[in-house]
């Protein structure tokens, strides 16, 4: 703003050897640090403590297929580990005893991962992102876009059936976090959320779904059980889960009516 001061500014510049023909400035060098991704948990997984371990016991008796033992983890500590994984002081409970269940990324590499608590706290559910650009969902590394999959709300339900992963909380821009482009037909997929028709949340991202072009499951109306993990300890079936879903699976005008008979249930 003050022009003696910009003249002598361009003078001392000129004595520099700052400005005029020839003199080339080189461009100044950014270095962006990538976030630090783990593939690995320095934690006991489920699969490896003995069959008397509470941990153990705890998701046995929620008939949490065998196969996912191996990708479950036990935290005698979850403040200290949260700790040692993002290098950050939370402010948790000291000496919380948490199952920790991993969220990769299509690259296998560690994104973000829940702990669930074995007591109904009111943190039920504990989700730290390592990296804060990665969608929060789980079981991105075993999607495949070609086949049928479904999406639904947490991780343990994911794991009753099969191409299935949870949203927790990233319904938002699903379609592009998940790799959809426009090119792919999207009514691959089926969003499954909770049996609760008196939930106004659920009754809202339903109809967010049913906007942005989603098949959705409306559950019949002679379903009682609140979620998967209630459907498979009442005697459910894997096989018979997914032809529930099949038949009660709808979309656009159709979705939209079968949602207002739903809520009404």
């Amino acid at each position: 703003m003050d022009g003696e001061l910009h003249k002598q500014y361009v003078l001392e510049r000129y004595k520099e050897g700052l400005t005029g023909k020839g003199h080339n400035t080189p461009d100044p060098e950014f270095k962006h640090e990538k976030p630090k991704f783990y593939s690995k948990i320095n934690l006991p997984k489920i699969s490896e403590l003995d069959d008397d371990h509470f941990a153990k016991k705890y998701l046995i008796n929620r008939a949490i297929p065998p196969q996912f033992l191996r990708h479950l983890y036990y935290a005698g500590d979850f403040k200290m580990f949260v700790k040692e994984v993002t290098n950050r002081d939370y402010d948790l409970n000291k000496g919380e005893q948490r199952i920790i269940i991993p969220f990769y990324d299509k690259d296998k590499q560690l994104i973000a991962f829940q702990g669930r608590a074995f007591t109904n706290t009111t943190l039920r559910y504990i989700t730290i992102k390592i990296d804060e650009d990665s969608p929060k969902i789980f079981g991105l590394e075993r999607l495949d876009l070609t086949k049928q999959f479904y999406v639904v709300e947490g991780p343990i339900d994911s794991m009753f059936l099969p191409n299935c992963i949870a949203m927790a909380g990233s319904d938002a821009n699903l379609k592009s976090q998940i790799g959809i482009s426009n090119a792919l037909d999207n009514h691959t997929g089926t969003i499954v959320f909770d049996n609760e028709p008196r939930n106004t949340e659920i009754i809202s991202r339903m109809e967010k779904m049913i906007e942005n072009g989603w098949n959705i499951c409306i559950w019949p109306h002679q379903m009682e059980r609140k979620d998967l993990n209630d459907m498979v300890l009442s005697g459910t079936s894997e096989t018979k889960l997914v032809e529930i879903l099949n038949t009660n699976t709808y979309c656009g005008l159709l979705a939209q009516t079968q949602l207002a008979f739903w809520r009404k249930k």
